[in-house]
């Protein structure tokens, strides 16, 4: 009798250990397909030529919005995109949130960056913006790999220059360095 009541004790718990679990899943489906709904309006609020404002009231998950700044940087309209970038930035968001917007905004400059067709005149102030945007991103999370490989493509492409001018006298914006592949610093006169 007391063996059948064991029995029946574990199987309860079990039974109810399966029900939470499935309960758990369940709100996790729930959540995930309403977070699917608000994403499929993204498309509608960014070709709404009309008017493109990302307020509260149209997405309110700040996945959302993030998604919704990451589609309109992409589809090249810098401005809003880097509007919902900051607006999730100066929010309190999670912080994953925040340092996601960070780096596509940083990501946003240097893509605009590298494919603008305005010239020189343009590019040197994207590229600007977007090693300001990684080094803040790094001193928030200095771990930060991606961001910290991105400032360094950055760099190289727009590499810093120091206003001083050396013990020689000559500015630094006529030193510039010449690599050339094969030879060591030694090897050149």
């Amino acid at each position: 009798m007391i063996r059948r009541l064991h029995i029946h004790v574990i199987f309860a718990l079990l039974t109810t250990c399966l029900l939470i679990a499935v309960i758990y899943h369940w709100h996790s489906l729930h959540a995930m397909q309403s977070l699917s709904l608000e994403l499929k309006t993204i498309p509608d609020i960014i070709n709404d030529e009309d008017e493109v404002v990302l307020t509260d009231s149209m997405i309110q998950k700040p996945e959302v919005q993030l998604a919704a700044a990451n589609a309109l940087s992409r589809g090249g309209n810098l401005s809003l995109a880097e509007a919902g970038y900051n607006k999730l930035m100066k929010n309190q968001q999670p912080a994953a949130i925040s340092q996601a917007a960070r780096f596509n905004l940083a990501n946003a400059y240097l893509r605009h960056g590298l494919t603008a067709n305005e010239g020189a005149a343009r590019i040197r102030p994207m590229l600007e913006l977007a090693k300001q945007r990684y080094r803040d991103l790094l001193r928030e999370s200095p771990m930060h790999w991606d961001a910290r490989y991105n400032l360094e493509l950055a760099l190289r492409l727009a590499p810093e220059l120091s206003a001083s001018s050396d013990e020689d006298g000559i500015d630094p914006i006529k030193r510039v360095r010449v690599i050339v592949p094969g030879f060591e610093k030694q090897d050149l006169p």
